[in-house]
């Protein structure tokens, strides 16, 4: 093209082809920033699942610790409040065949307070312990236990309090040794 006032050419084609290449060139740049922007919105979305699923994980990690801990201790005290009430209960039918071998009868014995006491508080921690496990049949094993211990305690016979006695031994150790394999399953699972 010609100048007509000055008569030069002015060329116009260096100049558009100079800005489109800057239109290019920012559309382009432009481009790059927005995928490098959803690469880093990505990247940090990922992040955040991580680390939630981290706490999630820590968070039943420690929920199942606390069950584990919870059952294992109940379990335990379970057990030593159980050979307490075997045991009160077996002073309590020693003490009945020994008031009652010189009557020949066999009635309702004059126990002490504190040994009343005892077999009370006994059988109560160990319902109130047993509820608290999770297991069937650890529960079921300990409610066959007090009704067993309750047939020594109220037997009507000299036989019929030994017989019941017997078998509220084996009751015992099939409770303790429930107790035994239940521990030891939480303690294989708490290494796993």
């Amino acid at each position: 093209m010609i100048d007509t006032a000055t008569g030069t050419s002015i060329s116009w084609f260096p100049f558009l082809t100079a800005f489109a290449g800057f239109l290019l060139s920012s559309a382009k740049e432009w481009l790059s920033d927005r995928r490098t922007h959803r690469r880093e919105l990505a990247k940090e979305a990922s992040i955040l699942q991580r680390e939630r699923e981290a706490r999630e994980t820590a968070r039943q990690s420690g929920l199942y610790e606390r069950r584990i801990t919870f059952q294992r201790q109940t379990l335990l005290e379970l057990q030593d409040v159980v050979v307490k009430y075997v045991r009160a209960v077996a002073e309590m039918h020693s003490h009945r065949s020994l008031q009652n071998e010189s009557s020949h009868s066999w009635d309702v014995p004059n126990i002490s307070a504190e040994l009343s006491d005892r077999l009370y508080f006994a059988r109560a921690q160990s319902r109130t312990l047993a509820v608290r496990v999770s297991d069937d049949s650890t529960r079921s094993i300990q409610k066959d236990l007090s009704e067993t211990a309750g047939r020594v305690i109220l037997a009507k016979t000299k036989e019929a309090a030994e017989t019941a006695s017997l078998n509220l031994l084996q009751v015992h150790d099939k409770l303790n040794n429930r107790i035994g394999e239940i521990l030891r399953k939480l303690d294989d699972d708490a290494e796993a």
